[in-house]
C-alpha cells in the first residue's frame, strides 16, 4: 500500500537520491517514474486549464467592470480585443509556462521510462541537488546538470532524447560482460543496452557469488551506449546496499 502511496514521489528524486533509499528487496523504478510521469503530466495539465479559466476570466471581468464604471478607455475597446489581451497576459505569465514544461517533461519522462528502463527525476530538484553540489563542492555524479553551461545541457539532452529513439526503434539486446586481468586484479566491463537505474560509483554488485566494486561508468557508442566498469572484491557481505545484477543470456567475452 505504501508503494502505491510513495512511489510516483520518490521516482521525482535525482539519481542520488534516489541511490541513498536502502530496500529489502528491489524497487520497481519503471513502474513508479511511469506513474510519476503520467501523474505529473495530468496534474499540471489540470492546473493549466484551471489557471486559464480564473486568469482570462478574471481579467476579463475586471476590463467589463472598468467598462461599466464609465470608463471611456475601456468603453471603446471591443470584446474581441479585450479577450485576445487576456489570453495573450496568460501566455506570457510564467505561471503558464511552468506548468507546460511540467506536463511536457511528465510526458517525456513516462516515455522514457517505458521505451528505454531509464529513471529520470524531475528537473527542478535536480537543480536542487546541483545547488547544495556547488555549496558543498561535492564531485558532480553523471545525472549532475554539466558545469559547462546551457550549451552543454541542450546538447546533452538533444544525444539522450535521440537515443532514447533508436532504442524504441531497435530490437532487445543482451548486456556484453568483458573481464580482463589489470595487475593481478580481475576488471569487469559490462556494456548495456539500457541504462541501469542506481547503479552510481562506488557501489557494491553482486553477479552470482561474487562481489565487485562499481568503479566508474561511461557512455559509449550505440548500440550499447551504457557502460559499466567493475572491480571484483576479495570478500562481500549480502546486504541491502548491494546491486544484485543477473544478466539475461549476456554475450561474455573473457579477456585474460
Amino acid at each position: 500500500m505504501w508503494f502505491l502511496l510513495f512511489s510516483p514521489i520518490l521516482a521525482l528524486f535525482p539519481r542520488r537520491w534516489r541511490g541513498a533509499l536502502h530496500f529489502s528487496r528491489p524497487f520497481p523504478w519503471v513502474p513508479a517514474t511511469i506513474a510519476s510521469g503520467l501523474l505529473e503530466s495530468l496534474l499540471a495539465l489540470a492546473a493549466l486549464l484551471y489557471w486559464y479559466s480564473y486568469s482570462v476570466e478574471t481579467w476579463a471581468d475586471r476590463a467589463l467592470d472598468a467598462a461599466l464604471r464609465g470608463n471611456k478607455a475601456a468603453t471603446s475597446v471591443p470584446g474581441q480585443v479585450l479577450g485576445f489581451a487576456a489570453l495573450t497576459l496568460w501566455a506570457l505569465h510564467p505561471l503558464t509556462w511552468v506548468s507546460a514544461y511540467l506536463a511536457i517533461e511528465g510526458t517525456v519522462r513516462a516515455l522514457i521510462a517505458y521505451s528505454a528502463g531509464d529513471i529520470r527525476g524531475t528537473l527542478p530538484l535536480y537543480l536542487v541537488d546541483w545547488g547544495i553540489g556547488k555549496i558543498s563542492g561535492r564531485v558532480p555524479t553523471p545525472d549532475a546538470i554539466p558545469r559547462q553551461g546551457l550549451a552543454t545541457v541542450l546538447s546533452s539532452i538533444v544525444q539522450t532524447l535521440h537515443e532514447h529513439i533508436r532504442l524504441a526503434m531497435s530490437q532487445p539486446l543482451a548486456d556484453e560482460i568483458q573481464s580482463r586481468m589489470v595487475e593481478g586484479e580481475e576488471i569487469t566491463e559490462i556494456l548495456s543496452q539500457r541504462a541501469k537505474s542506481d547503479w552510481i560509483p562506488p557501489r557494491v554488485v553482486r553477479i552470482g557469488d561474487i562481489y565487485y566494486r562499481l568503479e566508474k561508468t561511461d557512455r559509449r557508442k550505440f548500440p550499447r551506449p551504457y557502460s559499466y566498469t567493475l572491480r571484483r572484491l576479495p570478500a562481500g557481505v549480502p546486504g541491502r546496499s548491494v546491486l544484485v545484477y543477473a544478466p539475461d543470456e549476456p554475450e561474455r567475452l573473457e579477456n585474460k
